[in-house]
């Protein structure tokens, strides 16, 4: 049986290399992307976001990439 890789490559990345999934299923009010905005604005950016590295798509963190 492969072995699963579990550990994440953590980089930083300029915003322009990345792009959304067009396979992105989850959509945002205007209400609650402005609610997130202001929670990274206070809180900072506490979670990452996971891209695909073959094609720089991402994979989770849609909607703060739309903030960022």
């Amino acid at each position: 049986m492969n072995k699963i890789n579990i550990n994440p490559v953590v980089k930083k990345v300029l915003l322009s290399q990345i792009k959304a999934s067009p396979d992105n299923p989850r959509d945002i009010s205007n209400e609650a992307l402005s609610g997130l905005k202001m929670s990274l604005e206070k809180l900072g950016y506490v979670d990452l976001m996971v891209v695909n590295i073959r094609n720089m798509r991402i994979v989770a963190g849609h909607q703060r990439y739309k903030i960022l």
